[in-house]
């Protein structure tokens, strides 16, 4: 921490306390301090998609209460540059992830003080050169090509704009521009986004998250006419929730004596019963004991089964396994940090009619509202015990409603890192929005 009192954090974002305590003489107060604030991967999650795909930076003020426990609460935008960016929202939704240690006066803890919190974001690094490990086959573009354009012989073009994960798969991306328009190329290249897979950045040897990368997806036709056949396509998985999974028991069994963490990526074939099989290595280097013990857990995986989207005999899935170096025991869990955004996966999101505004949002006037929410990871992906943390207009039901929209949410219980998460906690944000007007009656005929 500089000694300005401000964080700077992944180079991503800065926050700086103002006019804490204001009323109070400085020779009897000491200020705040930062205690916890989101890393740089929850961060760029929270980034505004239309900042991030023009690479804009920018900044809002919020204005916030400082309870005893360190938590801020009733908070405002009191204002943003620029206005149309959306950064107020996003300083708003991370503003239940800061933490501070209350100001003093006189030796006791200042109650409900009232801070200041510039939140300065600046856009994250734009990979140029990205190195893939894995890009989607001909076959895997061919299988997500825009039905009418396919159907027709036309080819077509899109950008996408992704986030770059700790595990060197892209996520949360927007599209950035599609040609031709009107054929749904942008919709196919964001859903062909799994099927990119980087090389983990590092530092000082260690992988870590942060950084957007640019991807052109050309849809070409280089020939026989109008159609193209679609051929058989394996499915790869990435998020799944697994009817059987390596306990964290099982998986410690095996953790290096070395002191250090270590993750093996595989990729697999399912057997009709939902068993893994064929199971290879996706990226060579981890010591051929870790590599071996890998293969071996692959056996406790189980996925469910069913009709499509279900996987089936002859798809794919990716599966990492982390050995961690001090490994995390069923004991921990209550311990255990919440897990950040980037440590879990969606399975199953609410539909639109699950997030609909309560109505006294709505009679208050507005058109959209968020709840944060903190979870556990319960069987099958289900979230439980779930508690409201913060809400964007108190008095309105919005974390009530939030509360109803989570039975409609599932989550993979093993993670792209190559962790359970059965049991953890998590920490996310529910966007309400109201319902759109009924259309207008037709206007009767004039009478002859």
């Amino acid at each position: 921490m500089r000694r300005d009192g401000r964080l700077t954090l992944g180079g991503f974002l800065c926050l700086a306390i103002l006019g804490a305590a204001p009323a109070l003489a400085m020779s009897q107060t000491s200020p705040p301090s930062w205690a916890r604030t989101p890393d740089a991967a929850r961060l760029l999650d929270a980034y505004p998609a239309k900042a991030l795909q023009a690479g804009a930076g920018g900044q809002a003020v919020l204005d916030c209460v400082l309870q005893l426990d360190g938590k801020v609460r009733d908070c405002k935008v009191k204002r943003e540059e620029p206005a149309d960016l959306g950064f107020g929202a996003a300083a708003l939704a991370l503003a239940s992830e800061f933490e501070l240690k209350p100001g003093l006066r006189d030796g006791q803890p200042i109650a409900d003080a009232r801070l200041s919190i510039p939140v300065r974001f600046s856009p994250p690094p734009v990979i140029s050169k990205p190195k893939w490990v894995r890009l989607p086959t001909g076959d895997e573009l061919v299988a997500l090509w825009p039905p009418a354009a396919l159907a027709r012989g036309i080819g077509g073009k899109a950008i996408i704009v992704c986030i770059v994960s700790i595990s060197g798969s892209v996520g949360g991306c927007v599209m950035d521009s599609e040609t031709p328009a009107g054929y749904g190329f942008g919709a196919a290249a964001l859903s062909l986004a799994p099927y990119f897979q980087m090389s983990p950045a590092t530092q000082a040897g260690v992988p870590v998250a942060g950084g957007v990368v640019k991807i052109p997806i050309v849809f070409q036709n280089d020939g026989g006419g109008p159609g193209i056949d679609t051929p058989a396509v394996r499915r790869l998985f990435r998020t799944l929730n697994w009817a059987q999974q390596p306990s964290r028991a099982e998986v410690a069994a095996f953790a290096g004596a070395d002191g250090r963490d270590q993750t093996v990526s595989l990729q697999c074939d399912f057997d009709p019963d939902g068993r893994l099989r064929a199971c290879q290595p996706l990226i060579r280097g981890a010591p051929p004991a870790l590599e071996t013990a890998a293969l071996k857990l692959t056996r406790g995986f189980i996925a469910e089964t069913g009709p499509k989207p279900s996987p089936q005999a002859g798809d794919k899935v990716e599966v990492a396994i982390h050995f961690a170096a001090h490994p995390l025991s069923e004991a921990d869990l209550a311990k255990a940090p919440p897990l950040q955004t980037f440590e879990f996966d969606y399975v199953r999101r609410p539909a639109a009619a699950d997030l609909a505004l309560p109505d006294a949002a709505v009679k208050a006037g507005r058109t959209t509202g968020w709840a944060a929410l903190q979870c556990t990871v319960a069987d099958r992906g289900a979230l439980a015990d779930c508690g409201v943390t913060a809400e964007e207009a108190p008095g309105l039901g919005l974390g009530a409603a939030a509360i109803r929209a989570v039975g409609h949410v599932a989550v993979a219980t093993w993670n792209s890192l190559g962790d359970s998460t059965l049991g953890r906690r998590i920490n996310f944000r529910i966007v309400l929005t109201a319902p759109a007007p009924a259309p207008a009656p037709a206007a009767a005929a004039p009478a002859k």
